[in-house]
């Protein structure tokens, strides 16, 4: 049975990434898992997660087409405002309000959901003593009366729903006090991963209500999604990288670039998947889908300058991945790297 493809991008910061919990476990997993469970076995939901650590609504603006224009997107789910805090918020308004005309003039047909930040715990928080922060009255307050003052403004200015994940969340507060613990990280701002599945219920939910009424526009073919896929720098980087014994060491070395890329790949690839009107197609779709997620988890479980797995962790990434190729048609690539991955030494739980 043909299924029609769904694909959602979210474009934000390291909330939108989930940069610190293994994939399978991050904010936008969790949505399209409930969103494929809302929409049911007729349609392929892929949630595009484009979230870049330390964003500023200008720096977002920047990889606008990369990032999101060229998935031509159902739906996009824009969190952007909270590393805003400490600059000038006009700029961040005059830049969101460039990224949602954006959307809007080149895929009209895509549904835009704005988010609110969680929240933010002051006292955890490592800005909470920067002097800017202390005369402006504090993270919470500055949270409320200017990074989501602008988002409410744009969305109501554009009529766009709007994902209330503070309000969402003060409410949770209310009922539970140690919700805090639950849901938000020890730096007082990222979610952990029950925060994830916690906030992508209410995602899934006002998704859901967004595409029901999403008018049918006729698709690429299969072939430019997969050439898309195919030709994609950073997936044919990695496929070289791991051919000639080299792809930890490009991953450990490569850019945000490489990872936003490589999601690229994989999205490109499923919708080829899905569109493919034979089974070889079908088969190559799948595996170009499976390779860019396996790359794509290893480089998460790799430590970098920034980026420290625990144990545990490292597992649960190179375990998503080998999950990913199992379900894939087997190639020699497919093969080489469910090797490469069985012999990387890791602590076990």
């Amino acid at each position: 049975m043909k299924k029609k493809f769904v694909q959602v991008v979210m474009m934000g910061d390291s909330i939108t990434w989930s940069s610190n919990v293994p994939f399978g476990q991050r904010y936008g997993d969790y949505i399209e898992q409930e969103l494929q469970a809302h929409l049911g076995d007729r349609v392929l939901v892929d949630v595009a997660i484009c979230g870049d650590g330390g964003d500023t609504v200008g720096q977002a603006l920047e990889r606008l087409e990369r990032d999101v224009l060229v998935y031509d997107p159902d739906a996009v789910l824009i969190n952007l405002g909270g590393n805003n805090m400490l600059r000038e918020i006009n700029y961040a308004e005059k830049d969101l309000h460039a990224i949602v005309g954006g959307i809007r003039k080149q895929c009209p047909q895509a549904r835009i959901i704005l988010e609110t930040v969680p929240t933010v715990i002051e006292k955890l928080h490592c800005y909470r003593k920067h002097p800017d922060i202390i005369k402006a009255g504090g993270l919470m307050r500055i949270l409320k009366t200017r990074t989501h003052r602008m988002i409410r403004r744009v969305a109501k200015q554009y009529e766009l729903p709007l994902h209330d994940r503070f309000g969402i969340f003060q409410a949770a507060v209310a009922k539970q006090k140690n919700m805090n613990d639950q849901l938000i990280c020890k730096d007082g701002i990222h979610l952990t991963v029950a925060g994830n599945r916690y906030f992508a219920l209410s995602a899934a939910k006002t998704l859901t209500e967004c595409l029901e009424s999403l008018p049918k526009l006729p698709a690429k073919s299969a072939v430019v999604w997969l050439r898309r896929a195919e030709t994609n720098p950073a997936f044919s980087e990695c496929c070289r990288a791991l051919r000639e014994g080299g792809l930890e060491l490009f991953l450990r070395s490569a850019g945000t670039w490489v990872r936003l890329m490589l999601q690229q790949a994989r999205s490109c690839a499923r919708r080829a998947e899905c569109l493919a009107t034979n089974q070889a197609m079908r088969s190559l779709a799948k595996r170009v889908a499976a390779l860019a997620a396996a790359f794509s988890a290893l480089q998460r479980a790799l430590p970098g300058e920034f980026h420290q797995p625990l144990p545990s962790d490292k597992v649960d990434n190179i375990t998503w991945a080998l999950t990913q190729l199992k379900a894939a048609p087997r190639d020699h690539r497919v093969d080489q790297m469910q090797k490469h991955l069985r012999t990387i030494s890791y602590n076990p739980r």
